[in-house]
């Protein structure tokens, strides 16, 4: 077959991946990109155009856009955090009151600092009272 990549991580005599096509998508992925570029989409999204998303979403994007300057605004919050973190050090246990999507970041987080956490994703009083014992 014509138009494939084999990637073999440099190994000598080990597995081999065969991706077929994969030229053909960096052509496209190549226009897709241009085309972003040509829309001026990456500018547009920083200065959070809601019509990027179109007319029916509009309304909806833009009171979802605040997370795009995050990084500018939360600077300021740096020296908070720095003493939220030392006076929280000795922590051992989080309990996380949280459903659905909004505890699977926090639990990517202790799993990655090695720290126990509760994720409480009920509103049942049994277990409620059993993760806070």
């Amino acid at each position: 077959m014509s138009d494939g990549n084999v990637f073999d991580g440099g190994v000598e005599g080990a597995a081999s991946l065969s991706v077929y096509g994969a030229d053909a998508v960096d052509r496209t992925a190549g226009g897709v990109r241009q085309a972003l570029i040509d829309d001026r989409v990456p500018e547009r999204l920083c200065a959070k155009d809601a019509t990027l998303w179109g007319p029916e979403a509009e309304a909806e994007a833009r009171i979802r856009l605040g997370w795009v300057d995050t990084h500018r605004r939360s600077r300021d919050l740096l020296p908070q955090l720095a003493e939220l973190s030392a006076e929280l050090a000795d922590l051992d246990h989080v309990v996380l009151a949280g459903m659905g999507g909004s505890s699977l970041a926090p639990e990517v987080i202790t799993r990655t600092l090695g720290r126990p956490m509760t994720v409480l994703d009920t509103t049942d009083p049994g277990q409620v009272r059993a993760a806070l014992a």
